[in-house]
C-alpha cells in the first residue's frame, strides 16, 4: 500500500521576482498532513497545470493573504514597498555591472600600488637598520646614531 502525505504550509512571501503586489511563497510551519493513498490522490488531483496557469494574480496572492493568513492591509503594503526596495536595488546593480569590471580594476590596481609603496618602505627601513647594526658593532658603544650608507 503507498501512500502520499500532503502538507499545507503556512504562506510567507518575499519573493521580489514578482511582476507587481506581494509574494507568496511556502513558510517554515504547517499543518498536520493528510495521507492519502496514491490512486485515491491520482484520480483527485486533476490535469497538471503549465506555467503560466501556475502563476497567481496579483488579486488572489492578495486575498489569499488577506483571509487566509490574516495578514492585515498595513503588513501587505509594508511587505509590497519591501519588494520593490528589493526589485530597486537590483535594478541599481544591473546599472552598476558594466562598471563593475573597471572599478575592480582600479581597486586591485591600488592594492598593488599599496604593497608596493610598503614594500620600498619595507625595504628601506631594512637597509637602514642594517646600517645602524654594522656601524654599533663597528664601532662598539661609540656607534653612529644616524643613517649614513
Amino acid at each position: 500500500h503507498i501512500s502520499i502525505t500532503l502538507q499545507c504550509f503556512h504562506l510567507k512571501g518575499d519573493n521580489p521576482s514578482v511582476s507587481s503586489g506581494p509574494a507568496l511563497g511556502l513558510g517554515w510551519k504547517y499543518d498536520n498532513p493528510d495521507i492519502l493513498p496514491v490512486e485515491e490522490y491520482e484520480s483527485a488531483r486533476g490535469e497538471r497545470r503549465t506555467q503560466r496557469q501556475m502563476a497567481v494574480p496579483r488579486h488572489i496572492r492578495e486575498a489569499i493573504l488577506k483571509i487566509d493568513c490574516g495578514v492585515s492591509r498595513k503588513e501587505l503594503a509594508s511587505c509590497i514597498r519591501e519588494i520593490n526596495a528589493t526589485k530597486a536595488r537590483r535594478r541599481q546593480t544591473l546599472t552598476a555591472l558594466p562598471h563593475a569590471t573597471f572599478e575592480e580594476f582600479v581597486e586591485n590596481l591600488g592594492h598593488k600600488l599599496g604593497r608596493a609603496v610598503c614594500i620600498k618602505l619595507s625595504t628601506e627601513d631594512e637597509i637602514k637598520r642594517l646600517w645602524m647594526e654594522a656601524a654599533k658593532t663597528e664601532q662598539g658603544d661609540n656607534y653612529v646614531k644616524s643613517y649614513q650608507p
